[in-house]
């Protein structure tokens, strides 16, 4: 209840945060996968989340050849790029209960600091990365079938899922305005 969460407190305690970072002999890749998920949270949205699920979706149904919904045609291309990708599967795994552990038993003095500003919810602060890792963690294979296919062979999936998910969300927002022309 006394935590002081006023945009200056946050930008200050972020500014501090990754001041110790750099002076600490944390290597400099940490340091930007850090400052990438930073960036990722602080713009996470309802949209982007929905972004996401659409994406997974359609690379998901792609995947197993559940084509019968697309609106986007499946090009012979695409086809022969299946088996390629196969072995390397749709794998989303979730590593909620070993973050959970670690968070709670760590005994640094910055994660002890944090956890006294949660009055009492210790688990806020891995509760927020959870929710990161949980927005990154499904597209995760599809960076894998990225760099096995190569940009030019994966520009096929990566164009095919651009063009079915704006016809996707583009159905939904019709039928979202549909419904409030009808409620109104």
């Amino acid at each position: 209840m006394c935590a002081d969460f006023s945009c200056h407190r946050i930008k200050k305690t972020e500014k501090d945060f990754f001041e110790l970072a750099q002076k600490s002999n944390i290597p400099k890749q940490t340091l930007e996968k850090i400052d990438n998920l930073h960036k990722i949270l602080k713009s996470n949205s309802d949209e982007t989340n929905t972004a996401s699920y659409v994406i997974n979706s359609i690379a998901s149904r792609l995947y197993w050849l559940v084509i019968d919904e697309f609106n986007t045609p499946i090009t012979p291309e695409l086809l022969e790029l299946i088996p390629e990708i196969e072995p390397l599967g749709l794998d989303v795994k979730h590593y909620a209960c070993e973050w959970r552990d670690v968070w709670l038993e760590s005994q640094s003095d910055w994660d002890k600091y944090i956890m006294s500003l949660m009055d009492g919810i210790d688990e806020a602060p891995y509760l927020t990365f959870t929710k990161l890792k949980s927005n990154l963690a499904p597209l995760d294979f599809l960076r894998k079938w990225n760099t096995h296919l190569g940009p030019k062979k994966f520009s096929h999936i990566k164009n095919f899922i651009n063009t079915e998910a704006h016809h996707e969300l583009d159905k939904k927002k019709c039928t979202r305005s549909r419904k409030d022309r009808h409620t109104n």
